[in-house]
Order: structure tokens, then C-alpha cells, then sequence
């Protein structure tokens, strides 16, 4: 049985036993990398959290978050008095804060983005920040994902995505669909289970259609924007591949994994710097 929480919040989320797939794609890379403690959260996990909330949940943002002061460091006395007086709110640095709000001022003023972000006029209300657990019955392992936006187009459901990155060009967001450490291609297809698993739930028989979109914004002054749109195929030959994924993660907490180790090979510079050198001679 698959749960739907709609105002669960982030914190709650991470409280939630269950595996996520930020946490399950580390066996993609090494066995060793999977069983290693969680690093706790890094500036790139706040500032990814403040732009999400800064579009998704405005509200929110408001309420938990205030700009720190100019020319003051994290650390200083003056920061902590500032601490002291922003309350419960989270302090942000100044530059992070104003970046947060000028990527969702430049995705909001992308109307395909918005469009995605928003369900037709009779459908049901798109969710935003929404969280599903369930129980995975081929592994039997307790699962969870928790997705930005989900809308209602078309007479299908869209798993809506919000990526901040350096490059949104779809070259390198092509890229970051099947490479490490991102594998973007798979956590959409993992997010596009938990949906389909709790809609099947709650009608026996029932076989929503669930599509998958990326939101994606760069991070340097300008923000560009895109909005890519994930092919069908793809997502059920990755959803395959999560199924091996979970098999794979079982074998490693049963200790029957050995540390990864990669081939003896002779290397050579790839082809793309052969013909860049010859082209500059």
C-alpha cells in the first residue's frame, strides 16, 4: 500500500524511514559509496532547497526564510545577532537569497514552465512538494520519494521536476539523464512509480498514465530556462533498471557485494581533444 502525504514537510520527509533514491543511486556507483554515512547537508543541498521553495512555495518561503545582512559571514558575531533576531526563520546569505527569487522570477517567466507547473482548468489542482512511501513487492524494500510539483495535462499525470544547474542546455542535461552522479533519467522513472503505485491503490485496475517533465534553470546571473518534456520509452527502460537497482541493494545490506573495482586498461585521450588538437595546427 502506497501513502500520499500532501502536507508533509521536508523535515518530516527525512525523518520517514524508507529509501530514497538520492540514497539508492550510490550503489550505481560503488557498494562501499551506498553503505558510507549520509554527508549531512552541503551549501548546494541549502541553496537547491531555498530556490525550490522560493518557486514552489513562496508562502513558505516568506515564512521560514529572511535575507542575512550585507557583508556579514556566517560565523561572526554580527551573523549570530542576526541569527538571534530573524527568530525561527532560516538566515540566508544575501547573494543565496537573491539568486533563490531571481531563478523563480526567470522560470516563471517561461510559460511552457508554467504551464507544466499548473494543471488544466478541469482537472485537480496540481500538488506541490508532495510525498509517497511504500513497500516495494518484488525487494520488499520500504521506499519513498518526494516530488516538486505534480499536474494534470492531457488526461495524464506529469511528474514536474525543478532542476538548478549550471548548464541547462539539453546537450548537458542529456547527459546528466543517464551519468553520474545525477541519473536523472532513472529518479524521474522512480518518482513516476510512487505515483503509479499509489493510483493503482486506490482503484484496483486502474492504469493512470504518467508522464515525465524537467524544469531546469541555470544558476548564473540571466537564469536561462528550460522546460524538457522525458521521452515515454525511456522511462520503462529505466524504470527496468530500478528493479536492478533494488535487487542490487539488497545483495549489498546482505554483505554479498565485494568493493567495485574498475579494469586494467591502457588510456588514451578521448576523440574529442584528437580532433581539437588537429584542428588548431
Amino acid at each position: 500500500m502506497t501513502e500520499e502525504y500532501t502536507d508533509m514537510t521536508f523535515d518530516e520527509y527525512q525523518a520517514e524511514s524508507g529509501l530514497n533514491f538520492s540514497k539508492a543511486k550510490k550503489a550505481l556507483t560503488c557498494p562501499i559509496s551506498f553503505l558510507s554515512p549520509d554527508i549531512g547537508t552541503t551549501d548546494a543541498m541549502r541553496q537547491g532547497t531555498i530556490c525550490h521553495t522560493a518557486l514552489l512555495e513562496p508562502g513558505l518561503m516568506r515564512r521560514n526564510f529572511v535575507r542575512g545582512p550585507e557583508g556579514v559571514r556566517r560565523g561572526t558575531k554580527a551573523w549570530k545577532e542576526a541569527e538571534d533576531k530573524a527568530g525561527r526563520k532560516t538566515l540566508v546569505k544575501p547573494a543565496e537569497h537573491d539568486r533563490a527569487l531571481d531563478m523563480a522570477k526567470s522560470v516563471k517567466s517561461n510559460t511552457d514552465a508554467v504551464f507544466m507547473l499548473e494543471s488544466d482548468f478541469d482537472a485537480p489542482d496540481s500538488k506541490k512538494e508532495v510525498s509517497y512511501v511504500w513497500k516495494d513487492p518484488k525487494c520488499g524494500l520500504m521506499l519513498k520519494a518526494r516530488i516538486d510539483c505534480l499536474s494534470y495535462r492531457w488526461d495524464s499525470m506529469w511528474v514536474v521536476d525543478y532542476k538548478t544547474t549550471d548548464d541547462a542546455s539539453p546537450f548537458a542535461m542529456g547527459r546528466k539523464l543517464v551519468t553520474q552522479p545525477f541519473y536523472y533519467l532513472m529518479q524521474m522513472a522512480w518518482y513516476c512509480r510512487a505515483v503509479k503505485n499509489y493510483e493503482e491503490s486506490q482503484l484496483e485496475g486502474h492504469k493512470p498514465h504518467v508522464n515525465a517533465c524537467i524544469i531546469a534553470a541555470e544558476k548564473s546571473p540571466g537564469y536561462p530556462t528550460a522546460v524538457y518534456h522525458i521521452d515515454r520509452d525511456d522511462l520503462e527502460e529505466a524504470d527496468k533498471k530500478i528493479d536492478d537497482l533494488l535487487a542490487l541493494i539488497v545483495k549489498i545490506k546482505e554483505g554479498e557485494v565485494e568493493q567495485k573495482h574498475y579494469p586494467t586498461l591502457d588510456l588514451t585521450a578521448p576523440e574529442w581533444w584528437r580532433q581539437k588538437e588537429e584542428a588548431t595546427v
